[in-house]
């Protein structure tokens, strides 16, 4: 079965993961909720007083008008990596509506990872680590067996020898999470830098098997 990986730089998130996370500080989610009031797009998805959810794109994505996956694009388009505000998730479509630079829009939630300002200020790097291998994990028997299939998105510090030293499973499935781990242990990264100096980050892998 041919497995397809796809590696993308941190951070994002799932619906599930958001309601434990940081969000940002009160005067900084008060002043992003007062420079976008004027819109009317707070007012029709309930979002007017709810506090903003810092997020890292992981994907180049733009913005939708609505929900639905089929709606129409807004034209604002997010640069991977770049950081966003998510307000409200929408389960059944499974995207986040989302603000950036001042354009209101919706997000699928496999392109968003919220993260905490303090933990941005702490992963920073001039440039960010680079696979220097592919990542090729071994689908398990029994999971192909029961039909087990999706992805598994694995939070990886990446450490200044550009090896995976530590791994966490944001989201998975039992019979796939360890697969995945191995894979990604046996992958090769060229580390991150920063001010020309290599520094260890933490990066986010997703690894789709189907």
């Amino acid at each position: 079965m041919k497995t397809l990986t796809v590696f993308t730089l941190l951070c994002w998130s799932i619906g599930a993961f958001a309601q434990n996370l940081d969000t940002l500080p009160q005067t900084e989610a008060t002043q992003t909720v007062q420079d976008t009031e004027k819109t009317d797009f707070p007012t029709t998805y309930q979002l007017k007083g709810k506090k903003p959810i810092m997020a890292r794109i992981t994907e180049d994505f733009e913005l939708r008008t609505a929900p639905e996956c089929t709606s129409e694009k807004t034209g604002t388009v997010i640069p991977r990596d770049s950081i966003a505000f998510i307000y409200k998730y929408f389960p059944k479509e499974k995207c986040w509506a989302t603000q950036y630079h001042n354009q209101w829009g919706f997000v699928s939630d496999s392109k968003v990872f919220p993260v905490s300002a303090r933990s941005v200020a702490a992963n920073r790097y001039d440039k960010p680590p680079q696979l220097k291998s592919g990542i090729h994990p071994v689908y398990p028997k029994e999971a192909k067996k029961k039909g087990v299939k999706g992805r598994v998105y694995i939070k990886v510090y990446i450490d200044k020898n550009g090896k995976a030293t530590r791994t966490l499973v944001l989201k998975g499935f039992p019979e796939l999470n360890q697969a995945a781990i191995d894979a990604v242990k046996k992958a090769k990264f060229k580390p991150a830098t920063r001010k020309n100096k290599k520094v260890g980050v933490w990066v986010t892998l997703s690894l789709n098997f189907k």
